[in-house]
């Protein structure tokens, strides 16, 4: 389960990444019983993408509605990473070549390089993810590095408007 494979010794590449999103359509950062949270649709896309169940933790979790200019997560690769098809979406050829330089990258186990196409495909225009959430990037996570015991900060803008 999830807060297992946080919690035990890794036996696989940990990265980090950072998402901007407008959460208007989404019960809010966390996984809910009652709707679609931003963490299904990464968790979603890097599955597919890694051919394998991938679990993604956040720096924090935000309510239903709010959005995020760049809120950080992390993610293992699959113990057993067989790179998946690449979802629906009408991808293309782009994509393609994308899967075959991830496969490469984890085969060859070139860390920097995974990250290197996880990045250049989630954040492109033919990323596979829902136009309301951008990756902005993807990188091999340091040692020892948890995204919630190594937040140092948070920082929040709450924007009111009156009259309405």
């Amino acid at each position: 389960d999830r807060e297992a494979q946080e919690r035990q010794p890794r036996q696989t590449t940990r990265f980090v990444g950072r998402v901007q999103y407008d959460g208007t359509e989404y019960v809010g950062w966390q996984t809910q019983p009652s709707g679609r949270g931003v963490q299904d649709v990464l968790e979603a896309r890097l599955s597919s993408l890694l051919g394998g169940r991938v679990y993604v933790a956040g720096s924090g979790r935000t309510d239903k509605g709010v959005h995020a200019r760049d809120q950080v997560f992390h993610f293992e690769t699959p113990a057993q990473e067989s790179v998946g098809e690449g979802g629906e979406g009408g991808e293309g050829g782009g994509t393609r070549v994308a899967h075959v330089q991830l496969a490469a990258a984890l085969s060859a186990a070139d860390d920097a390089a995974v990250a290197s196409v996880l990045e250049r495909v989630l954040s492109g225009p033919r990323s596979g993810m829902p136009p309301d959430v951008l990756v902005r990037s993807v990188c091999v996570a340091p040692a020892g590095f948890h995204v919630r015991d190594s937040c140092v900060g948070k920082r929040y803008v709450y924007t009111v408007e009156e009259g309405i």
